[in-house]
């Protein structure tokens, strides 16, 4: 919960004090109900891990009995923080992102903070902005998804001097601290499991690369992949495409107007993925028979469709970048970069070929 007040009691010390209908309760009066010390309940409210779990249950019983809430303001200036911590995410429509979201939230609110979210709809400009505009309401951490920003985006956290962590990448020589994993080896993973199934032509429906530097290294990790080869009959045309249901359609579209038809595609996400799958369903293609499809994310939609995925611990990663800003606002120096493993989840999307 992370509450605090600057309340005082006055009267009345040996027991709970009678209070007019809708009076507004103070931290000593937790503590009375819950029988402990004034310090105890501020420690509860503000540091609960440093609280026996039976100590915190009864305290917390006390706050809904009297409706208690904290004096936000007074504990604002006493810190001089605002207790707030923003994540940047690129939407807030892919269930990858709001599974990661919700794990920042839980791990935000254990240290006493409140999550604020800012979404940029992949828009680098608009991610500065609100970059700023976070900062000039004096947040005290940030989490980015990604570590391709604008240099003014990086300018204005330096001269801030805010905490933040760039999840989604791991970049453990970069400037800059990470939580995540290197998309350059997830391309590589996703390609060799097609490899390995013996598929010779393989096709690719990625995210949109330009300012974004998830998509362009699962890109170059596929690329990579099908050279190492050495088979020149091996076929990998890249395909761009905005992370939606009809980027996916349209992506596979363009791969089936070509000269010569993959038998396989990786996916830049499992949102493209499903596009492709339903492009592919409507034109009577037996995916997992004809044709192979894996993409990226294991989204829960992805299971109930039979979608082979790269599995990312979304939920892993937004706890690990949420820690890593609380350890700092806490005086601590975490670790700079933080790797999160990622597999293959194999489902009936990816077969050999015929």
């Amino acid at each position: 919960m992370g509450w605090n007040v600057s309340d005082r009691p006055s009267g009345n010390a040996g027991g709970t004090r009678k209070r007019k209908r809708g009076a507004k309760s103070l931290l000593a009066d937790v503590a009375r109900l819950a029988e402990v010390s004034t310090a105890t309940a501020s420690r509860a409210l503000n540091k609960p891990a440093m609280v026996s779990a039976s100590l915190r249950a009864r305290i917390g019983a006390a706050v809904e009995t009297l409706q208690y809430r904290p004096n936000i303001a007074a504990r604002m200036l006493a810190a001089q923080r605002s207790w707030t911590v923003s994540a940047i995410v690129p939407t807030i429509q892919n269930n990858v992102f709001a599974s990661g979201l919700e794990a920042i939230q839980a791990r935000l609110e254990e240290g006493g903070y409140t999550l604020l979210i800012g979404s940029t709809g992949f828009d680098s400009r608009r991610e500065l902005h609100l970059t700023e505009a976070f900062l000039a309401r004096g947040v005290d951490g940030l989490i980015y998804m990604g570590a391709s920003h604008l240099g003014e985006v990086y300018a204005a956290l330096e001269k801030s001097r805010v905490p933040f962590v760039n999840q989604g990448v791991f970049e453990p020589e970069g400037a800059y601290p990470c939580v995540g994993f290197d998309n350059r080896e997830a391309g590589i993973l996703a390609a060799r499991h097609l490899l390995g199934l013996g598929h010779r032509l393989i096709g690719m429906v990625a995210g949109i690369a330009q300012g974004n530097d998830r998509a362009a290294g699962r890109i170059t990790g596929v690329r990579e992949a099908l050279a190492a080869e050495g088979d020149s009959n091996w076929w990998a045309p890249i395909v761009e495409q905005p992370y939606t249901i009809e980027g996916g359609r349209s992506g596979f579209r363009a791969l089936m107007a070509g000269a010569v038809r993959p038998s396989a595609i990786v996916c830049g996400n499992d949102i493209i993925a499903q596009g492709v799958l339903f492009e592919a369903r409507e034109r009577g293609i037996a995916v997992g028979r004809e044709l192979s499809i894996i993409g990226f994310g294991d989204l829960e939609l992805s299971g109930q469709l039979g979608l082979s995925s790269v599995r990312v611990p979304t939920a892993e990663m937004g706890r690990l970048a949420a820690d890593y800003v609380l350890k700092r606002l806490a005086g601590e120096t975490p670790p700079h970069a933080t790797h999160v493993n990622i597999s293959i989840v194999v489902r009936a999307s990816t077969a050999p070929p015929l």
